[in-house]
């Protein structure tokens, strides 16, 4: 993401990632029992990443499709 930045002229100014539960029920509990821990649930489907970036706005363009068009699948909500 760093080389995408730097090929756009793009700065980032942070990166947050959101939840994603990869074994287990989602939490609900304070506690889950070792049951909970053990089992595993489908295949996480997506993982909630908030980008805050600067630029111009044809090179924040050009970033974006540049993320799109990347190998790893993402899919961009703007």
């Amino acid at each position: 993401m760093q080389g995408l930045a730097g090929r756009n002229s793009v700065g980032i100014l942070g990166i947050s990632v959101g939840e994603v539960t990869l074994s287990g029920e989602a939490p609900t509990k304070k506690n889950p029992s070792s049951k909970d821990l053990n089992e595993l649930t489908a295949p996480a489907k997506e993982m909630p990443v908030s980008i805050s970036a600067t630029g111009s706005f044809p090179n924040l363009i050009a970033f974006i499709r540049d993320l799109e068009n990347s190998r790893r699948p993402i899919k961009i909500d703007i």
